[in-house]
């Protein structure tokens, strides 16, 4: 189009960009206009990746090790260390994916790779992992608040959620949360480093905080269960556990979007630091918080130091603000799917043009999960069936299938045309590592839901306790 015809060409922009993020921009009737916001850095992008996977289930990880007799720091370190790997190449893929589509979103990218249907059945995974998740978070929120103030769940759940939740909801993009995640991760460091300090310092070296009047029989059998390679059948629950540590696939494709110069290099910067740093919060705590606790290790990790440690006092309040900095990111993914299911409806029509109509949206979906978290507080054996299942088709299922389509898309195009013998061995290589990714996928999934049955049947650990923790 030439210059003399801008309407046309605001319309072209529009129908492009239909999907990209929203941003403020003044149109003549006062809608919100549809444009590409690239603005967050490498640092930006991996600290907001590295918040999206950092949570709960950190503090879950040493529970994880303790399941039946127990897993050795080698294997559960080696377990750590490969699954994050995995996971951040199954970012780079849908990133990838995205760079190559012009996708802007989960659903978009789907649609253009999968087809349709596929589309809209990922975009339904998307949407129930990211309002299980939210929900726990904000029940998690007003467990920890009325766990140190005198307060109702009712009051508790009404003050966060008017003054932080709401307006980190109303966030357009990932770029307006940068900074809540900076603040999430620095909590994260600072209970990363309690958790460390007293694994080292001796301070419950028999089971008690400076009390060895408190020590018993039991807890002395749960300490000397830590070795160095042991493998047992608990193997499998750490394995589920470490599977959905490292679940930010959700937002990858809309940060892809965001990032200022985007690039393969850059989005495989923002992938290994983003991952890098959340496996490093993860095999710090996981063994630490073993070697101070061993088999005696709960759910979350911060509720067996003493009441009355200063410092696991401070962690268990940096945990608060963690997780307030982690709901806005789940949130985000849930807000994104919603939208992609109302796509071409009057509603949704009306959340892509009308900034009120989409902050009323966002503001009618953060009322109904709070109301949900208030009347039903624990979902118990749901959450925890649909945690194991959903994150590891997320992490490794969704990302193998599209990164395959993609394949075989180029490969349609490229017809009879000869292929460099590099690019074909290449194209060889990445085929039979997304099928390996898939199946493993599949495999974690399942033994996700085994591990959750089981541990449910030990009775060992609260129904759920670890698969809610570590989807979150």
């Amino acid at each position: 189009m030439g210059a003399d015809a801008p309407p046309a060409d605001d319309d072209d922009d529009a129908g492009d960009d239909e999907s990209r993020p929203l941003t403020r921009a003044r149109a003549d009737d006062g809608a919100l206009a549809l444009a590409p916001q690239r603005t967050l850095s490498v640092c930006s992008a991996a600290t907001t990746l590295m918040k999206n996977q950092v949570g709960c289930s950190l503090l879950s990880l040493p529970s994880g090790m303790g399941a039946a007799d127990g897993t050795g720091f080698v294997p559960a370190l080696g377990l750590c260390a490969l699954l994050a790997i995995i996971a951040g190449r199954t970012l780079y893929m849908l990133g990838d994916a995205a760079r190559a589509t012009g996708a802007s979103d989960m659903a978009s990218l789907a649609s253009v790779t999968l087809g349709a249907r596929s589309s809209a059945l990922i975009n339904l995974l998307v949407l129930m992992f990211s309002l299980i998740a939210d929900i726990m978070l904000i029940c998690f929120i007003v467990e920890l608040i009325c766990s140190s103030v005198p307060l109702t769940r009712g009051q508790a759940l009404l003050g966060v959620t008017t003054t932080v939740l709401t307006p980190l909801a109303l966030r357009h993009d990932l770029s307006g949360l940068r900074f809540s995640s900076c603040g999430g991760m620095a909590a994260v460091a600072f209970t990363v480093v309690v958790v460390v300090l007293r694994s080292l310092d001796g301070s419950y070296a028999d089971g008690t905080f400076r009390d060895p009047a408190c020590a018993s029989p039991a807890l002395g059998s749960a300490l000397a269960q830590p070795s160095a390679m042991r493998i047992s059948w608990g193997t499998f629950v750490l394995f589920s556990m470490l599977s959905s540590a490292y679940t930010a696939h959700y937002n990858a494709v809309r940060m892809y979007a965001e990032l200022a110069d985007p690039s393969p290099g850059r989005l495989a910067a923002v992938c290994a630091l983003g991952v890098g740093g959340a496996a490093l919060a993860n095999a710090l705590v996981m063994t630490a918080g073993y070697a101070t606790f061993g088999a005696h290790a709960h759910g979350l990790i911060l509720s067996d130091y003493a009441p009355h440690d200063r410092l696991a006092q401070a962690a268990r309040a940096a945990t608060l603000l963690s997780i307030l900095a982690l709901h806005p990111l789940t949130f985000t993914g849930l807000r994104d799917a919603v939208l992609a299911a109302l796509k071409g409806s009057r509603l949704g029509d009306a959340a892509a043009r009308s900034r009120l109509v989409w902050s009323a949206l966002s503001l009618g979906m953060l009322a109904a999960e709070a109301g949900v978290s208030l009347v039903a507080p624990d979902v118990g054996i749901i959450v925890s069936f649909l945690g194991a299942l959903l994150s590891s088709l997320l992490v490794y299922v969704v990302p193998a299938a599209i990164h395959l389509a993609r394949l075989a898309q180029a490969r349609q195009q490229d017809g009879d045309k000869l292929a460099p013998v590099a690019r074909r061995w290449a194209a060889c290589a990445s085929t039979a590592l997304a099928w390996a990714i898939g199946a493993m996928g599949c495999a974690s999934a399942l033994a996700g839901t085994v591990a959750t049955y089981f541990e449910m049947i030990d009775g060992r650990t609260p129904v759920g306790c670890h698969a809610r923790s570590a989807m979150i």
